[in-house]
């Protein structure tokens, strides 16, 4: 299934998130990853004393929600909607070749990618 991430910035165990999210777009599972720059592990019990915090809270719900409601076709099964056929469960899943978008913190971005073996 699509796998979405986010990571603080200050994260002890971002670069084995980043790693996690290479490895998914390699094998053609798609998703989204966020980096949080100043935040650390744990940042979601922060909401109440930092913006950036309240902000990935925000940015995770508003994830849950476009996986949960994602608009289908009518030929693809969606457990919500009551003209559904469960045997019906096409999807499509985007490849690439190793490389992967990371969004940051204010709409920058970086390609991250790591070396097989390396």
């Amino acid at each position: 299934p699509p796998t979405d991430i986010m990571s603080g910035g200050m994260d002890l165990l971002l670069d084995d998130a980043v790693d996690f999210h290479i490895r998914l777009r390699r094998s053609g599972v798609p998703g989204r990853f966020k980096i949080f720059r100043t935040l650390p592990h744990g940042f979601f019990g922060l909401d109440q004393l930092l913006p950036e915090a309240h902000e990935a809270k925000k940015v995770a719900v508003s994830w849950i929600q476009s996986a949960l409601f994602r608009v289908h076709s009518p030929t693809t099964f969606h457990p919500l909607s009551p003209h559904s056929d469960s045997s019906d469960t096409a999807g499509s899943h985007s490849h690439n070749n190793g490389s992967a978008k990371v969004s940051f913190q204010k709409g920058e971005s970086k390609e991250a990618s790591k070396e097989e073996g390396g």
